[in-house]
């Protein structure tokens, strides 16, 4: 796992005043945390292509297997972020060449797979990667971001530069020489949300690479985008698709087929010295369980395995209490980290500093503090994201799908289901804010959703599957779980993230997946198969810090608001950005968990810019 960035010129020289090895040693210095372990950069094409790496040392912990990598005949030079997890499947097909490993890094099998396929390798890779592949013949440069958005990339191209990072702090460097400015239509999809969806960015002229996308910069800096895969459940562009034959298997005894699958995928993702994370929900817990059935295939010592659950205060102990009793039952080295508020507001005054883009996941928090007691033992650890969005996990979809049914094309799914089924801010405070500029930065957003509501108007469950597949997912769960891992530079995996199970999961239809009230009956039944029946817990707690009526946290919270909103305001009345906020603030009269915790983050990211990048237009 690791931090890359890349710094190319378009013409014939870097801009005046840009000192190339000075400017790329900063932007990967902002994103050390990430790969704190090596640090290394190289220049191509006569000073012309700068690459960057900041490596953690997982799968070959030798210099050897630093970056940037070059292929066997020097062709392709390659960045990358993440992990490839079917490197052993690469390897075989390599070694019908003539090129012999000099290591065990996957790093090596990638690099040298692009080289002998171009990017339409892409649809043979799978793993959570982010990548930059430069062809030292022709000069082009290959950028790609996987299937699911597990890692980020982001890139900008102005002036003469081409640029990308892992984290768009990075790219902030080089606002001396692009214009940048806070984007007021990201501003307001970011209330509407809790995070700014791709490919936009908080800032313009930034962009990100959306999930399952790759791009193609010629020498001159023309950006060329496609894509290798997307989310669908009547197919998709992944080269691992399922024939009709499987699918009809899979469909026949979806337990079985999910049986062998998850196998597979644990012992391709798992390490023998990855700690598992065992929130006690369905989704961890059942990774857990394959875990164990590795780890006796593998001969692994049980007690060398290292689990960890979250327990927050204002939560009932029941989820806890369930993965005590497993992870002991197992032998494993457990521990149950118990967060009060007051270390929720510690692990907030970290995060509201260090945080690249604004996000307004309450769960941020309990991640963060997880990973910081992960990191001194781990340096990987297994989780169970993906689930819900893959196997239609989530309660809250039964009662929107039946009301979208009965309104049928009336209405805007997509919009009625970020009203009211992952509510942010206040919508008519959204709305006051955007007529005040005559802005409605949503409206397109909403348009594309419509196609997708149009492609599944007879399943409104399976329309709001693919839709978090698509936003949700990538947008805020995985960028929480990226942000707060790498923070700490520790590397997170989900085994239900791989590319043949979530095709295979696509492939199911609700019938499937909900029985009598029960959601991802599939997962269920394995779950029960492994460990015996699964204990009424009630509701669903999930990470989600409570900002509770009068506690601690939401005080703080508040005071944040309140001190630092008046802060900007007097700092810079006459801003756009400040002026949208000071109005949506009047305008909204509800304001919940989710609207004072993104608002809050969103205050301190703007002052921290104002401070760190005075150059950047707020």
């Amino acid at each position: 796992m690791c931090g890359i960035a890349g710094l190319i010129s378009t013409t014939e020289t870097f801009p005046k005043g840009l000192e190339p090895e000075k400017i790329i040693r900063r932007m990967i210095e902002k994103i050390r945390h990430r790969g704190p372990e090596a640090v290394r950069i190289k220049e191509y094409n006569n000073q012309k292509c700068w690459l960057a790496n900041a490596r953690l040392r997982v799968s070959d912990e030798r210099d050897i297997a630093d970056q940037p990598y070059e292929s066997k005949n020097k062709r392709i030079k390659l960045v990358f972020n993440g992990e490839i997890y079917n490197s052993s499947y690469l390897e075989k097909i390599l070694k019908k060449t003539d090129w012999v490993p000099k290591s065990q890094s996957d790093t090596e099998r990638l690099v040298e797979i692009i080289d002998a396929v171009g990017i339409e390798s892409l649809h043979s890779i799978d793993g959570m990667f982010a990548f930059c592949a430069f062809n030292e013949r022709n000069k082009h440069l290959y950028i790609a971001r996987d299937r699911f958005g597990q890692k980020p990339l982001y890139y900008v191209s102005g002036n003469g530069i081409f640029a990308f990072a892992s984290e768009l702090s990075a790219l902030l460097e080089l606002s001396p020489w692009i214009p940048m400015n806070v984007s007021l239509d990201s501003t307001s999809q970011y209330f509407s949300l809790r995070y700014v969806p791709a490919p936009h960015t908080a800032i313009n002229p930034i962009r990100k690479l959306e999930p399952g996308q790759y791009a193609v910069i010629t020498p001159k800096g023309d950006v060329s985008l496609d894509r290798f895969f997307s989310p669908s459940k009547t197919g998709t562009l992944c080269s691992n698709d399922l024939n009709r034959s499987t699918t009809e298997i899979i469909h026949k005894n979806p337990e079985a087929a999910f049986d062998l699958l998850l196998s597979q995928s644990v012992e391709q993702t798992v390490p023998q010295d990855a700690a598992i994370i065992v929130s006690g929900g369905v989704d961890s817990t059942l990774v857990a369980a394959y875990t164990v059935e590795l780890d006796k295939k593998m001969g692994v010592t049980s007690s060398n395995r290292r689990s960890y659950t979250i327990q927050l205060e204002h939560q009932s102990s029941d989820e806890s209490e369930w993965a005590k009793f497993l992870t002991g039952k197992w032998g494993w080295n457990h521990e149950l980290i118990t967060l009060t508020d007051r270390q929720l507001i510690n692990s907030y005054l970290r995060i509201s500093e260090r945080l690249d883009e604004p996000l307004g996941d309450r769960s941020l928090l309990p991640s963060w503090s997880l990973a910081q007691a992960i990191q001194p033992h781990n340096r990987v650890a297994i989780g169970g994201d993906g689930g819900d969005e893959l196997f239609i996990g989530y309660e809250r979809y039964l009662a929107i799908a039946k009301y979208l049914s009965h309104h049928g094309d009336k209405i805007n799914w997509a919009e009625f289901y970020w009203k009211h089924g992952l509510p942010v801010g206040d919508w008519n405070g959204i709305q006051a804010a955007n007529k005040r500029f005559g802005i409605n930065p949503m409206s397109s957003f909403l348009e594309q959703m419509r196609i997708l509501q149009a492609e599944y108007s007879d399943s409104p469950l399976e329309f709001l599957q693919i839709l978090d597949l698509i936003n949700y997912l990538p947008g805020s769960v995985l960028t929480k779980a990226d942000r707060s891992s790498m923070d700490w530079g520790l590397e997170t995996r989900s085994p239900l993230l791989n590319s043949r199970i979530a095709v295979a999961a696509l492939s199911l239809k609700p019938k499937h997946l909900i029985k009598n009230g029960n959601m991802k009956i599939v997962l269920r039944n394995l779950l029960e198969n492994k460990v015996g029946k699964i204990p009424n817990q009630g509701p669903k707690q999930g990470f989600g810090a409570a900002i509770r009526s009068g506690s601690e946290l939401e005080m703080f919270l508040k005071d944040n608001i309140q001190s630092k909103l008046k802060q900007l305001i007097d700092s810079n009345p006459d801003s756009y950005i400040i002026q949208w906020i000071s109005k949506f603030v009047k305008g909204s009269n509800k304001w919940s968990q989710n609207s004072i915790f993104s608002l809050s983050i969103w205050i301190d990211w703007l002052l921290r810019l104002q401070k760190e990048y005075p150059t950047i237009k707020i």
